[in-house]
């Protein structure tokens, strides 16, 4: 019993310690911070070939970074779920009809921002499922889809291990799970990006969270080595 908590306890340290350094790099950055519609590629905080990307600058799918590709992390929570039936396990509820509406647009999002993970893990819960059944066709033909019984009600921890077992030939991965651990991940993985603050505030159904990593590779991946390049929730989208 004492292993859980003592991992519970890192994890919540990681999570204090990413916040306060996000702080103290905000106040750093107040004066040097160039405005995202002028980005600056020689910006001292060595802004990511995928950040760039994400504004239409470069390729960065074909572009390596120190050495090592970079790779990209998209987290996905469910759309709202229904409670009318009270006789449902909590793994067996459908998505209510907010949140079937909130998926078609996540999936026009998706297919606009032409996000294209290469690999697809997703909760066996009924909600994850129908919400990535909604956004599956957005996602390109190359994707590959697998629903991963562990990802159901995961914490941080597991999901972080998760990603890195992942194979170094998977340049991008999208999980589509559940709060509080999807939500957690996010907060220890990012350590900087202009939509952190309302990532950091909350993580609500329907969230769509993009990040860029830049370890060495995925076994490598750890506290802060991400930055959030999107953060978009179903009430921005109409």
């Amino acid at each position: 019993m004492a292993a859980p908590l003592i991992r519970a306890s890192s994890i919540a340290f990681d999570i204090r310690f990413a916040r306060l350094r996000r702080q103290s790099e905000r106040r750093q950055e107040r004066w040097t911070r160039p405005f995202w519609g002028q980005l600056n590629l020689k910006w001292r905080l060595s802004v990511p070939l995928s950040v760039a990307r994400w504004h239409g600058l470069l390729d960065a799918t074909r572009r390596r970074r120190h050495g090592h590709a970079v790779r990209t992390v998209v987290l996905l929570r469910h759309g709202k779920s229904s409670w009318s039936d009270s006789t449902l396990a909590d793994i067996e509820r459908p998505l209510a009809p907010r949140g079937e509406r909130a998926s078609r647009k996540l999936a026009k999002y998706l297919r606009r921002k032409k996000i294209q993970p290469a690999l697809v893990l997703c909760s066996p819960s009924l909600r994850t499922r129908q919400t990535l059944e909604a956004v599956v066709s957005s996602l390109g033909k190359r994707c590959v889809v697998e629903v991963v019984p562990q990802l159901y009600a995961a914490s941080e921890q597991e999901l972080l291990e998760r990603l890195q077992a992942l194979p170094e030939s998977v340049s991008s991965v999208m999980l589509v799970g559940h709060n509080p651990g999807l939500h957690n991940l996010a907060l220890v993985l990012a350590s900087r990006g202009a939509d952190l603050p309302q990532l950091e505030e909350k993580f609500p159904t329907g969230a769509l969270a993009t990040l860029v990593v830049d370890s060495k590779s995925w076994t490598a991946l750890g506290p802060g080595e991400a930055v959030l390049i999107d953060y978009v929730v179903p009430r921005q989208l109409g």
